[in-house]
């Protein structure tokens, strides 16, 4: 119970009492019960003033709170670093702090009961009006404060209403923040900002510019790679060694040509020296890296693997923009393959003026014998007995003169050839038949290997006793070959001519093709040999061992059969001997079974034809 509320009940219980003692007669216990209400108020009263007392103890101690308080926000509100104003509802001005007075430019003192407007500069006293008759339409806007003899100030405001008992809006406080500097940054960062637009507007159309010339120079660069890959590859088409070198001798490009020509690839060219990396023979003559004249001719070259190819080279030098020698161009052309044409041309050449000239000299032989081997059978005859003493003799001059025919009859196969019938036959059959005779004729110490599958059953239009003497020629030259005994073999196999081969052999055509090729380990033939082996009496052998007609029968007889001859020989190595021979298609009727490697040769064997060369 509140103090005021016991200090009425203690009157009112008092008032009874009064009432109590002005009776006339009082009983003695209502005596004694008002006597006790009495001093019960009366404790009461004492307890309702200590409680007054402590009341007010406590509000005194609130009331100096209440003081510290208020100056401490007083001190806040005074020293804040924004403007703090407190106005009535039509603007004029009840408090100002330091901060607000330094924006509008007067003392304290000056600010108090003057309405905030004229402290407004004139071009936002409009808009500040219209704020100030609803301030609660929008809380936060910018003015710009104005005085005399002062630079304006621009200040953002914020707003909030206090209200009376009532409910209605009474006071009004007013938050002032200056913005000045913050303006002036605002105002520079957009004239940057423009700046900056300005200049990349003038950069985005000096990129545009550039990216359109960059965008044309890709275009040319584009087409001119173009244009490169476009030779690079026709330099890659054309089968001549087409390369580059500084004036030093050094290679700067290589082509695929090149890489085939002098096998070796542009990494292992690129960057080496011309004249060490290609090997000239010591004849050969070239200009030296250094010369940058032009120049062209035909140089011999040893390639890696030892082959020999003639080129017809082409120099000519490359200018800088100068019109300085910076490199030389060099293009190469590999003849190596019309140079073995034109020998075989001038061999064949050889070989046919020979023959015409063996034939008049066989006919004028054969005519000249012919009477000497007609006399001597007349006299060996045994009607004719005077002449029995000189038998013996007679027989060695018919005999001289039968060799003499025989030599003649070769001359004449050589020279004109023979018109004996050529059939299709069985390509593995004489093949067999000489490697038997060779087995049962050799020497122990010559092996005969034949290597003829069974399943190559070719044909070739031949005639047999051609085709027999140009085997039995080639072996009996492999046997000669091999005076200390070593391996004699026969191979045959399919081969197919193209037609880029075939431009390497007079009168040959592309096709299919069986080659026979006759290997031996002998001795080998020189490269200078080498060259005239198919020469009409030429031969290696000493006087009287050979008459150097067997090489080139069988150059002939070859040739004659649509085929050709390739040989390839190394000093101590042994040769190879190679005869092509077309593929014929084969006869209706089934062909004899072919005899066995070991079989014995059909009738008695034929004599050994003479040593050649």
């Amino acid at each position: 119970m509140e103090v005021s509320g016991k200090l009425d009940q203690v009157y009112q219980q008092t008032l009874q009492l009064r009432e109590l003692a002005s009776q006339a007669e009082v009983a003695p216990e209502l005596l004694d019960e008002a006597l006790k209400a009495l001093c019960l108020v009366l404790e009461e009263l004492h307890a309702a003033d200590e409680e007054l007392l402590e009341q007010n103890r406590n509000l005194l101690d609130a009331q100096r709170l209440l003081e510290i308080e208020r100056q401490r926000y007083a001190t806040l509100f005074e020293l804040a670093p924004d403007g703090y104003l407190v106005t009535d509802t039509v603007g004029l001005i009840r408090q100002a702090n330091r901060a607000a007075a330094a924006l509008c430019g007067r003392p304290q003192a000056d600010l108090e009961q003057k309405p905030l407007i004229v402290f407004v500069a004139a071009a936002d006293r409009p808009s500040f009006q219209a704020r100030l008759a609803d301030p609660h339409a929008q809380q936060d806007w910018e003015i710009t404060l104005a005085g005399p003899n002062r630079e304006p100030v621009r200040v953002a405001i914020t707003v909030a209403s206090l209200n009376n008992p009532q409910g209605q809006g009474a006071t009004l406080l007013w938050l002032l923040r200056d913005i000045t500097q913050r303006k002036q940054i605002e105002q520079q960062l957009r004239l940057a900002y423009d700046h900056l637009e300005q200049q990349v507007a003038a950069r985005t159309a000096e990129l545009t510019e550039a990216n359109a010339r960059l965008q044309q120079e890709r275009d040319h660069h584009r087409q001119a790679a173009k244009t490169v890959r476009k030779q690079a590859a026709l330099i890659d088409i054309v089968p001549d060694a087409i390369y580059t070198q500084n004036l030093q001798g050094i290679i700067e490009f290589w082509s695929r040509g090149a890489e085939c020509l002098y096998e070796l690839p542009a990494a292992a060219a690129l960057g080496q020296p011309a004249d060490r990396l290609l090997q000239l023979k010591p004849s050969a003559h070239t200009p030296p890296a250094t010369d940058s004249s032009s120049w062209q001719g035909e140089l011999e070259y040893i390639t890696p693997s030892g082959q020999s190819r003639v080129v017809l080279s082409r120099r000519t030098p490359m200018y800088d923009p100068s019109e300085q020698p910076q490199a030389v161009l060099v293009v190469n052309t590999d003849i190596t393959a019309i140079k073995q044409l034109e020998a075989q041309v001038y061999r064949a050449q050889r070989i046919d003026s020979l023959g015409t000239m063996a034939s008049g000299i066989a006919h004028d032989l054969n005519n000249a014998i012919g009477p000497i081997l007609t006399a001597t059978d007349f006299l060996l005859k045994p009607s004719q007995a005077e002449l029995q003493p000189h038998r013996e003799l007679l027989t060695l001059i018919r005999s001289s003169a039968q060799r003499s025919v025989d030599l003649i009859q070769r001359l004449l196969t050589f020279g004109r050839g023979t018109s004996e019938k050529r059939v299709p036959l069985l390509i593995r059959q004489p093949l067999l038949e000489v490697a038997a005779l060779l087995e049962q004729t050799t020497a122990r110490s010559i092996e005969i290997c034949p290597q003829i599958p069974a399943d190559l059953t070719f044909y070739v239009v031949a005639n047999p006793t051609q085709l027999h003497q140009i085997l039995m020629n080639l072996c009996i030259n492999a046997c000669d070959a091999m005076p200390a005994g070593g391996t004699l073999t026969l191979t045959l196999a399919p081969y197919q001519l193209s037609p880029t081969e075939a431009q390497a052999y007079v009168d040959a055509r592309p096709g299919d093709y069986v080659v026979i090729t006759v290997a031996d380990s002998g001795l080998g033939i020189s490269p200078q040999s080498l060259e005239r082996i198919f020469d009409p009496f030429f031969t290696t052998k000493p006087a009287g061992q050979g008459t150097g007609l067997g090489l080139s029968t069988v150059f002939s007889l070859v040739k004659s059969h649509g085929g050709f001859v390739q040989v390839s020989s190394e000093l101590g190595h042994g040769s190879q001997f190679r005869v092509y021979l077309p593929v014929a298609a084969a006869p209706n009727p089934a062909p004899l079974p072919a005899a066995a490697p070991n079989a014995e040769p059909p009738g008695p064997p034929p004599p050994r034809p003479g040593p050649d060369g």
